[in-house]
């Protein structure tokens, strides 16, 4: 079986949280929001996914290690869903979003994430301003999208722009061809 994604590629996205979380920037404010989504297709193919809300629920809240974050699955289309995870401590959200897709990959469906939405706050030209940071599952590394508003194309790429020197600054494994940049208007946060 070919396999199309690398066998370190978790602890790989965990280096990139780890620097996520150690970004101590004042003059930016940089900031991970208490909520994020994984975008996921073809949900009811494997029974770990019929009833996924419950079973990530106990993954992330039983036990030694456990978190408190919330899990809400949102429909998006016939097939894709949001799997939204909340939690007001940064390290245990982004902990759960690598828990969340371990599980996934363990349950061999990791072919079903298309990607992660991490939410930021970030000062830009003197305003504090919204933006996303996605993870391609296919291409394995992150990239910056600022939409402007829901319409398809309305997008801020000069603040794109800034967030990715930023994030490419502090070694975060970005995705260099903008035109994989793709544009997630409507993410559910």
């Amino acid at each position: 079986m070919i396999s199309f994604f690398k066998k370190d590629f978790l602890n790989e996205l965990w280096l990139d949280f780890e620097k996520l979380l150690n970004i101590k920037n004042v003059e930016n404010d940089f900031n991970i929001m208490p909520i994020s989504g994984l975008l996921v297709s073809n949900l009811s193919k494997n029974d770990f996914f019929k009833n996924l809300e419950s079973n990530l629920q106990v993954i992330l809240n039983d036990g030694e290690e456990s978190t408190e974050t919330k899990v809400q699955i949102i429909k998006d289309s016939e097939d894709m869903n949001w799997i939204m995870l909340s939690d007001d401590q940064s390290f245990d959200l982004l902990s759960s979003i690598y828990t969340t897709i371990n599980a996934i990959n363990s349950h061999e469906s990791i072919k079903n994430v298309i990607g992660v939405a991490l939410k930021f706050s970030i000062n830009f030209n003197g305003l504090t301003e919204k933006c996303y940071l996605i993870y391609r599952m296919d291409l394995q590394s992150f990239y910056p999208f600022a939409p402007t508003s829901n319409n398809v194309g309305d997008r801020n790429e000069e603040m794109e722009k800034f967030l990715f020197d930023f994030l490419k600054s502090k070694k975060i494994n970005l995705e260099k061809n903008k035109r994989n940049w793709l544009g997630l208007w409507g993410i559910p946060i």
